[in-house]
């Protein structure tokens, strides 16, 4: 395969190989960032559709159980706005909005490098069983953001025939891969939140015995072609 080839396969089917390998930066990235946040605090107020999948992080729903369980069943109005920059917290109860706050500060905070299509929260604990449930578009989006070098080692080793042109495959090396790490978060006032995107960029290195099984696998199909 090419740096440029798409997956056929897997759950990174229809990105390419760079894509999976770098992480995708994509042009609407805050809208992305700010629709994925939105739909994580609705899921704390039980405000979305129950068939959807909200990507989780390390975050501990049983460090914050009391204020999740007030939130849930507080019966007071409210409303969570996030823009690209702040997120807005409205409500003229003062607990509620104390309860939103350390709800929406321990999330920003949370460690997003561990991120994956695994690791998921239920949007409703009363969902059928059975039932199919699935992301939404923009989690997919999000998803596709963070760099899974990883992933092609996994297939190198474990795919049959699936190998990269060694050109192609010394160039992804020297590029680096993105993640989400956290967000920076600055309090405006006490029902403003002002949040700020952290990546952390670093540099995957396969093992000999992958490059080697690669270039193996690589001579193997252009020997298979010439024949």
């Amino acid at each position: 395969m090419r740096k440029n080839s798409k997956f056929n396969f897997g759950k990174h089917k229809n990105r390419t190989i760079e894509e999976v390998w770098k992480g995708k930066v994509a042009a609407n990235e805050a809208q992305i960032l700010k629709n994925y946040l939105q739909e994580l605090f609705d899921f704390f107020g039980k405000k979305t559709d129950n068939k959807i999948l909200i990507p989780a992080t390390d975050f501990d729903c049983t460090e914050l159980e009391n204020e999740c369980e007030l939130l849930q069943n507080s019966t007071s109005p409210y409303n969570v706005i996030v823009t690209e920059k702040y997120i807005v917290i409205e409500t003229n109860h003062t607990q509620l909005k104390e309860i939103l706050n350390k709800i929406i500060v321990a999330c920003l905070q949370s460690d997003y490098r561990q991120i994956n299509q695994s690791n998921r929260l239920w949007v409703s604990s009363e969902r059928p069983i059975g039932e199919e449930c699935y992301f939404s578009s923009n989690s997919i989006e999000f998803l596709n953001i963070k760099a899974y070098p990883q992933y092609l080692k996994w297939c190198i080793d474990k795919v049959d025939n699936f190998f990269i042109v060694q050109a192609d495959l010394d160039m992804l090396m020297t590029l680096s891969s993105r993640c989400l790490h956290t967000f920076k978060v600055k309090q405006i006032k006490d029902d403003i939140i002002e949040y700020t995107p952290v990546f952390h960029e670093y540099y995957y290195e396969l093992s000999k015995e992958t490059q080697d099984k690669n270039q193996e696998k690589y001579l193997a199909y252009n020997s298979s072609t010439k024949n």
